[in-house]
Parts: C-alpha cells; sequence; structure tokens
C-alpha cells in the first residue's frame, strides 16, 4: 500500500465520520428544538448552519479521499539514455 492510498483511506474514514456524525447530530437538534414546546423554534437555524458546514467539510474530505484512493499512480518517465548493459 502506497502513501497515497494510506493517507486516501485516511482522509475517507475520518470524512466518513464527520459527516455523519455532524448530520445526526444536526437532525437530533433540530428535531428537539422543533418539538420543544418552550420557544425555541426560532432557533432551528443554528444547528443548520454549524452542522450543514461539519457536513460539507466532511463530505469533501470523502470525496478527496475516494479520489485518492481511485487515482493511478504516477508513472515513472521512460529515460531518452539507452540501456548500455550487456
Amino acid at each position: 500500500m502506497t502513501m497515497r492510498r494510506f493517507f486516501g483511506y485516511l482522509l475517507y474514514g475520518v470524512g466518513l465520520m464527520t459527516a455523519l456524525l455532524a448530520g445526526g447530530c444536526g437532525i437530533v437538534w433540530i428535531v428537539d428544538l422543533i418539538q420543544n414546546q418552550s420557544g425555541y423554534k426560532s432557533l432551528a437555524w443554528i444547528p443548520l448552519l454549524i452542522g450543514g458546514s461539519l457536513v460539507f467539510i466532511g463530505y469533501e474530505l470523502f470525496r478527496f479521499g475516494l479520489r485518492m484512493i481511485r487515482s493511478k499512480p504516477p508513472q515513472p518517465e521512460p529515460t531518452d539514455t539507452p540501456d548500455t548493459q550487456n
């Protein structure tokens, strides 16, 4: 496994966990604010703003890691000198 694939898997996992946990936490907060009768329904945009930005960051890390995993390793450039070992 190359370092590129290792960091790709690392970003893949961190991004997926960030997006899922931030999204789940945001949903719980929004549902709680809407169902709660304490009059804080107008604050439901705050978890959307904070949680939504974290979900976006996690999603982009996930995509970047997936792109690193799927990319082909760079091929070495051919040399112009002929092989002189006989």
